[in-house]
């Protein structure tokens, strides 16, 4: 009897350690079964990395480098006119420039009181904005406010498709008077001269 009972006891032990042999594998397999994960977004062919923003605005326009050789003596900043369509032109006041050769760059950092000089016009009338001949407009943009109190305008940078000397741009829609600011991006017509000028005048929209 005892050696019975000792027997029993031992396929009893024997049950057990192989009861617990076969429920490794198992509790194993669970734990090595890969957990659920939300996959990365598939770049789409041509458009933004997934990890970047898309671009609101589109592509910024870039300057293009001067051509060489560069000109023996660099040119005076040219000019910025502004006309209506069927009013007499005005020399805006020139603000900040730079003008860059293959070989030579010459900025000017000019702030000042507002400008002076101003023309009229009428709701619905467009700027008629010009450089002299010589130069070209790559791209131009603009803002406006009003002489007085807060409030203002912008025109967003326009690349020109033709390489014009004159581009036109819209009036404030405000009534009375406001200061206009232009910033033109341009190049000499042989290329070998390129850069960026600003001129401001006022504006009396009547």
């Amino acid at each position: 009897m005892p050696r019975t009972c000792a027997l029993i006891a031992c396929l009893l032990v024997l049950g057990a350690c192989s009861t617990t042999d076969l429920a490794t594998p198992a509790a194993s397999s669970a734990s090595a079964r890969p957990t659920a994960t939300t996959s990365d977004p598939t770049p789409v062919p041509g458009g933004p990395s997934p990890t970047e923003p898309a671009d609101e605005g589109g592509e910024a326009f870039v300057l293009p480098a001067a051509a060489c050789p560069a000109p023996a003596v660099m040119p005076d900043v040219p000019r910025v006119r502004v006309a209506t369509r069927d009013g007499a032109a005005i020399i805006a006041t020139p603000g900040s420039s730079t003008l860059s050769t293959c070989s030579t760059t010459l900025a000017s950092d000019t702030v000042g009181d507002d400008p002076v000089v101003g023309l009229g016009a009428h709701r619905g009338d467009r700027f008629v904005v010009s450089v002299p001949a010589g130069w070209v407009i790559l791209a131009y943009e603009g803002f406006d406010r009003p002489t007085v109190g807060e409030g203002a305008n912008v025109t967003p940078t326009l690349a020109t498709s033709t390489r014009p000397s004159q581009v036109e741009m819209p009036i404030p829609t405000r009534p009375g008077r406001s200061i206009v600011g232009i910033h033109l991006s341009i190049a000499s017509a042989d290329g070998r001269v390129v850069g960026e000028i600003s001129a401001s005048f006022q504006v009396e929209v009547g």
